[in-house]
């Protein structure tokens, strides 16, 4: 190890031991901020809007669902150039504020603009139930009707919960590699050079007519019998990806059929899947609808197929190639 500081060797040094345990921590601490980050990335593509074809309608829905996902409102409306995301809004449907949620119609100063001033309307009001839905020029799309779990929590959780599977088999596969125990005096250090050499896989090493291979090596454990534990550790992977997907909407292969899990519990875990997707659908569409009715638009949000398509794939592959 250089000292930094001193500018010189220490001699703390890692023992092998300590290397492999810090490895599989290291490993677990990687994939839990892999995989947490790679579905934070893909969480705002997972809903698309259609309608945006039309020549006055300027949304960027990447944009939109970026804030959604943050917990913000969005606020989509009408400017001199057409139809446009006019700003967010603070003040969403949780538990916090729920009793003067929706009391009043919010305007244009509940908005936090950032569209420019020349295309701003003169006055703007919400398109509300207060008037039966037949005024105003702005709708707020919100995540969820009701937002009492941040989607972003989720991911931590589950991503805690596999990254932990993902260390039991790293660990697994650490075990089968160091199934042997190597005796000698403390400190020894040929036998620390003879360990050294066969975990990493050198196909000989050399040792002195005093070393008695009987006496010296101990085989601890049947190495296939430790890898038969991972077909499991696979299905609970795959098996918690889907419950994942499932909770954020997104249609997934579910689970393999060594898993054991029926039919009728397959088709739970269908009508689960549509109900948690018709939560953020219903948050999206009820406001557009009103919005399409006033101003002849036909702004629809919608599951992407493409993505629920890959990630089927994606796991299927996983069953295929035999897991992580």
């Amino acid at each position: 190890m250089f000292d930094l500081f001193n500018n010189k060797k220490t001699d703390i040094e890692q023992s092998l031991s300590e290397k492999v345990k810090q490895r599989v921590v290291n490993q677990r601490n990687a994939f839990f901020h892999f995989f947490r980050n790679r579905y934070a990335e893909f969480l705002p593509t997972v809903i698309s809007y259609e309608g945006l074809d039309d020549e006055n309608v300027t949304i960027d829905p990447i944009q939109v669902e970026i804030w959604l996902r943050q917990g913000l409102g969005v606020a989509i409306g009408q400017t001199k150039v057409g139809t446009m995301v006019l700003g967010t809004v603070n003040m969403s449907s949780n538990i916090y504020n729920i009793s003067v949620y929706g009391t009043r119609p919010l305007v244009g100063s509940d908005i936090n603009f950032f569209i420019s001033d020349k295309i701003k309307m003169k006055t703007y009001k919400e398109i509300s139930y207060h008037d039966g839905y037949k005024t105003g020029n702005f709708v707020v799309l919100y995540n969820k009707p009701l937002v009492l779990t941040n989607d972003y929590e989720i991911i931590d959780i589950y991503s805690e919960r596999i990254a932990e599977i993902a260390m039991s088999r790293f660990s697994i596969y650490m075990q089968a590699k160091i199934s042997t125990v190597i005796r000698g005096e403390t400190d020894d250090e040929d036998v620390l050079q003879i360990t050294q050499d066969i975990y990493n896989g050198a196909p000989y090493i050399n040792t002195t007519k005093m070393f008695d291979v009987d006496e010296s090596v101990i085989t601890l454990n049947d190495s296939q019998q430790i890898i038969s534990a991972l077909p499991e550790l696979k299905r609970e992977y795959q098996n918690n990806i889907a419950e994942l997907n499932n909770i954020l909407g997104l249609s997934s292969l579910a689970v393999d059929k060594e898993s054991g899990v029926s039919q009728s519990e397959v088709m739970s875990n269908k009508a689960y899947q549509k109900a948690n997707a018709n939560i953020y659908l219903q948050a999206r569409n009820e406001k557009l609808k009103r919005y399409n009715d006033l101003f002849k638009t036909n702004l629809v949000a919608s599951f992407s197929d493409e993505i629920a398509s890959q990630l089927s794939s994606l796991e299927k592959i996983q069953i295929l190639d035999g897991g992580i």
